[in-house]
């Protein structure tokens, strides 16, 4: 009988370790989870700085700037290669062959 009672006090004790232990490891999750979403949106604000400050380097250039893919798809005309060669300033995505 006191086996059963100190086997059954044992499960109880185990199992409200165990609760406890999940709730811990569930707050831990969302606060390593909050971290990330920072990081993530500290990356991709970093990213769009920097972009904004290639972006308006290419576009200060009197040289004229063609980027493209590696199917030869345009990418990126700065302005002075638009007004170099009058192009359209829509030609993003177009094959270098149709402009």
């Amino acid at each position: 009988m006191w086996g059963s009672i100190l086997l059954a006090i044992i499960l109880i004790l185990g199992g409200v370790w165990s609760l406890r232990r999940i709730r811990e490891l569930r707050n831990e999750l969302r606060e390593v989870s909050l971290r990330l979403a920072d990081l993530k949106t500290q990356r991709h604000l970093a990213l769009a700085e920097e972009q904004s400050k290639q972006q308006a380097l290419l576009d200060s250039m009197i040289e004229g700037v063609l980027l493209l893919d590696g199917k030869t798809r345009i990418q990126h005309v700065n302005p002075a290669l638009i007004r170099l060669f009058e192009l359209d300033a829509d030609t993003r995505g177009r094959s270098l062959l149709e402009v």
